[in-house]
């Protein structure tokens, strides 16, 4: 329930406001996000929702007073300026904001929002076939069991499908895309 709240306040044109003792007004949604959390789950990410990008940030520079203090040392002296400069001189005219940017991070929120039947079908998956994550998601490396392509080959000639019969790499690959 939470998750379809923060999915329609991010989605929303209007949002209802509710203020003590007074009646609700409709404004226009001007509300951007950005969430930062230790958690293991953080968004709710399902299928080919749009909604969330999820950049992981590394452990390497965790506690490094040196790194960081030469960073506020550089803001403190023209840095927020150039920073600033950059950011509002930047062409973004050939971006398109529809696409958004696949990671490691996001692949990782998307398993951990599965549904108990997507969980199931991933865990039985993982037991056939290698899954590797990779910064653009899931790739498939290896098919473990070949008995799984030879229950697909028996499943299609049941079926009598007029399809092509995919190869044990190219039906490893549709798997990961799921």
């Amino acid at each position: 329930v939470e998750g379809n709240r923060l999915k329609t306040f991010i989605s929303e044109d209007k949002i209802n406001i509710e203020f003590k003792n007074k009646d609700v007004i409709t404004m226009n949604n001007y509300a951007r996000l950005l969430i930062s959390s230790n958690h293991d789950w953080v968004v709710p990410v399902e299928g080919s929702d749009r909604r969330y990008v999820v950049i992981d940030v590394a452990d390497y520079k965790k506690e490094d007073r040196e790194y960081f203090g030469m960073i506020n040392d550089e803001m403190k002296n023209g840095g927020r300026e150039a920073l600033m400069n950059l950011l509002l001189n930047r062409d973004l005219s050939k971006r398109d904001w529809a696409i958004i940017p696949k990671t490691k991070g996001r692949t990782e929120q998307k398993i951990l929002s599965f549904s108990n039947e997507e969980q199931w079908l991933y865990d039985s998956l993982k037991q056939e076939i290698d899954l590797d994550f990779t910064p653009w998601g899931l790739t498939y490396t290896n098919v473990k069991n070949p008995e799984l392509y030879d229950r697909y080959i028996k499943w299609v000639n049941e079926k009598k499908s007029s399809g092509y019969i995919q190869s044990p790499d190219a039906l490893g690959k549709l798997f990961s895309n799921i």
